[in-house]
């Protein structure tokens, strides 16, 4: 009989050869006059005081007297170790009503310096006994912390930063330190081209990425051809390729990447990082544009529209892509092999002479609407009027229809002001290229009234936010708008504190979208100043102390440096970093303090990120459940239950972004299944574990973000509530966590 106490149902079935049959059905019940059942922790915490509580039923006809007690061993060595938990009474006595049961408890005092608890429970009433036995892991009441100050310069400049946790810290008190970390990338606009081997990978046959292989493959052929310099660093990738971000600084993040969801995109980026000194090789980018350019040209049709994917219609929006980006190469000054060039010219004409048609077919549609003074805009077509003005501008030399020309400028210099921030970019430079230079200016005048400054971010507009529309993208979006702003009466430090806004966005995300890419690269190439510098070119102290004899990780390309601290080493005043830029361009790094603290005593801290923990507890009342705040004073019981609110915070959009939330022994979460939930705007994959709950966000943007959870009280005693822990895993240096404290169970 299997070890389980429950009602079992024994069916049976007999047969003669002569088909005779016969049935049996009995119930039989598997149970033990005197059964303990245990109501055990998941975890035990050094430091707590938790009441190990046990259920005793009497399942016979008479009342029992029992004896109940608890052993605890080491679950290492086996050896007893009551005296240490201050278990000084392991047997209890009671009296069990027949057919009732009854509850008896422990209290335990939780040791340091232990790894797991095994508890031996057994109740005994003259011949009736029973018994059971688990194994508890003990977690330590400390956490490592790791406080980060992210910091940065712009150009030619000295900036302090101050990682105030370290610097106040009181060298009279006792700590545990673990390491000290500081990084800094010298050159920072190579993570752009780092993105190049997404466009050259994309695994889909449409007009768009093939268009984004070709794209990619001839800039890179530009970039190899414009510096000697560049042929060192195609020399250094081959040799030693760039780590995907979500793989570096793996001794820096609170959970490791294998139990993040994001394993399989941090091996895909690798490969792809792996593959920038093949993407940057002279013979196979020549190849590669051929392969491509071959593969696009099928997908033009007579007409000289392009198709999205094979089978399809000629699609308007795509071929004005394709005609903006020939134009993008054109004025960055890419050449192309001469076995194309005749084709591409013709493949470009073919594509104008489409898209004037489209657009005059919509004019007629339009001016017909007009004369039954309906007097709206048809459809979708007046971002398709703006992208063709756009388009149209990079082909000057090939004129297009006069009345089609002055219809769709009047036309867009009448309604900017109801366009999009990617359709007002596109206006301002479109009509300033066709020679309205007044409704041009005007746009770039109302544009930078609606900007914000930052001196570590830069230049940017807070209303570039992602949307449902295609259009509304914010990289590609401040690409276009750093392209009009530097064609525009261009000033260049407003140009380059928005290729700075566009870089930290690199800092923190990965791009993941192949005409975003193309876009942004462009931007950061043509526009502003030449950031793209090599070596280190930046001089970093701590405490006074140049970094550059203690350098253990380099990079020749981007001028990154990395140097790692022992335990021994650290003081306070190592908590004050000075940087100095030597040449133009930003630069940025991050100090790294790692160290342990009590659970209940960890202060607050935030980089970029903050998160701020609150735990409420509900209670009923005639107008329906009420919440209020766990206080000191608050009465907490088993069976409460208790509401979990994180309140995170960004100044920036993020991607892979870790959220855990550590827990009370005490305390059980009532969600037990992991799964992928939608909030607010926020997708994000929620996991309970045994002593903490994880939210895993691929896509975090800016503003404040609520996480709430239910958790009941399960045990009495004095418990340490847990702390809040937040991390980029693209920048770990973009962390926070939430203040430590305690609850009480009575």
């Amino acid at each position: 009989m299997p070890e389980a106490l429950t009602r079992w149902r024994l069916l049976a079935f007999a047969h003669t050869k002569d088909l005779k049959t016969g049935t049996l059905e009995r119930e039989i019940i598997t149970q033990k006059e005197l059964m303990i059942t245990a109501n055990a922790p998941r975890f035990l915490r050094e430091g707590d005081t938790i009441r190990v509580s046990a259920r005793i039923n009497n399942l016979s006809e008479k009342a029992l007297p029992v004896t109940a007690s608890l052993t605890l061993l080491d679950a290492l060595t086996g050896e007893p170790i009551n005296t240490k938990l201050k278990l000084t009474s392991p047997q209890t006595m009671v009296n069990v009503a027949a057919g009732q049961g009854q509850a008896v408890g422990w209290t335990l005092i939780i040791p340091a310096n232990l790894d797991a608890v095994t508890c031996r429970l057994t109740a005994q009433s003259g011949a009736f006994t029973d018994g059971e036995e688990f194994t508890v892991p003990v977690l330590p009441n400390r956490m490592l912390v790791t406080d980060t100050q992210p910091f940065w310069v712009n150009g030619r400049e000295t900036k302090e930063f101050k990682l105030k946790p370290l610097t106040n810290l009181n060298p009279e008190l006792p700590v545990q330190h673990e390491r000290l970390a500081v990084e800094v990338t010298s050159n920072p606009s190579w993570y752009a081209l780092q993105s190049l081997p997404y466009l050259m990978e994309y695994r889909y046959e449409c007009a768009e990425q093939l268009f984004s292989r070709l794209y990619a493959n001839s800039l890179a052929v530009h970039i190899v051809g414009s510096k000697p310099a560049f042929k060192q660093v195609i020399a250094e990738w081959q040799k030693n390729p760039p780590r995907s971000p979500l793989e570096s600084n793996e001794e820096l993040r609170a959970v490791s990447l294998e139990n993040s969801p994001w394993l399989a995109e941090a091996r895909s980026e690798g490969e792809r990082q792996a593959k920038l000194g093949q993407l940057l090789d002279a013979n196979r980018m020549e190849s590669e544009q051929l392969r491509a350019f071959e593969k696009l040209k099928q997908l033009q049709t007579a007409n000289g529209g392009f198709l999205w994917f094979g089978g399809m219609e000629p699609n308007l929006s795509m071929t004005l892509h394709i005609l903006s980006g020939f134009g993008h190469l054109q004025k960055l000054g890419v050449k192309f092999p001469d076995e194309i060039q005749s084709e591409l010219s013709a493949m470009q004409t073919n594509a104008i002479r489409y898209a004037d048609a489209e657009m005059k077919r919509w004019i007629d549609e339009q001016k017909k609407a007009e004369q039954q003074k309906k007097n709206k805009i048809i459809g979708p077509w007046y971002f398709s009027a703006v992208q063709y003005l756009y388009a149209r501008s990079f082909y000057l030399e090939n004129p297009a229809d006069k009345a089609v020309l002055a219809y769709i400028k009047k036309r867009v210099a009448d309604d900017w002001l109801n366009q999009s921030l990617q359709g007002q970019a596109l206006s301002a430079m479109a009509l300033n290229r066709f020679g309205d230079v007044k409704t041009a200016n005007g746009i770039l005048a109302s544009l930078r009234e609606r900007t914000r400054k930052s001196e570590e971010l830069g230049m940017y507009w807070p209303d570039n936010q992602s949307g449902l529309y295609w259009y509304q993208t914010p990289i590609e979006t401040q690409a276009y708008l750093i392209e009009a702003f530097s064609e525009i009466n261009p000033v260049l430090t407003e140009v380059d504190d928005m290729k700075r806004w566009l870089l930290r966005q690199k800092q923190t995300q990965s791009w993941s979208s192949t005409k975003a890419t193309t876009e942004a690269v462009y931007a950061l190439l043509l526009r502003g100043s030449d950031w793209l510098g090599t070596g280190v070119t930046t001089q970093v102290s701590l405490g006074g102390q140049p970094i550059e004899s203690r350098v253990t990780k380099a990079d020749a390309i981007t001028g990154y440096e990395k140097v790692t601290y022992a335990a021994s080493e650290i003081k306070p005043a190592m908590g004050v970093i000075q940087i100095t830029k030597k040449t133009e361009g930003p630069a940025w790094g991050a100090l790294y303090w790692q160290h342990f603290e009590p659970l209940d005593k960890v202060m607050p801290g935030s980089a970029g990120l903050s998160v701020q923990k609150t735990l409420y507890v509900q209670r009923d009342s005639p107008n329906g459940p009420l919440i209020s705040p766990v206080t000191v004073q608050t009465s907490l019981k088993p069976g409460d239950l208790i509401k979990v609110r994180l309140v995170l915070k960004t100044d920036r959009d993020m991607e892979y972004v870790h959220l855990k939330d550590s827990r009370a022994s005490g305390f059980e979460p009532v969600a037990a299944l992991s799964g992928y939930k939608y909030q607010n705007g926020l997708g994000y994959y929620e996991s309970p574990r045994d002593a903490s709950t994880d939210f895993f966000m691929s896509y975090l943007p800016v503003g404040t973000h609520i996480f709430e959870y239910d958790l009941r009280v399960a045990q009495t005693g004095d418990f340490s509530a847990g702390v809040a822990t937040v991390q980029c895993f693209y920048a770990p240096e973009f962390s926070a966590h939430s203040a430590g404290e305690r609850v009480k169970v009575k």
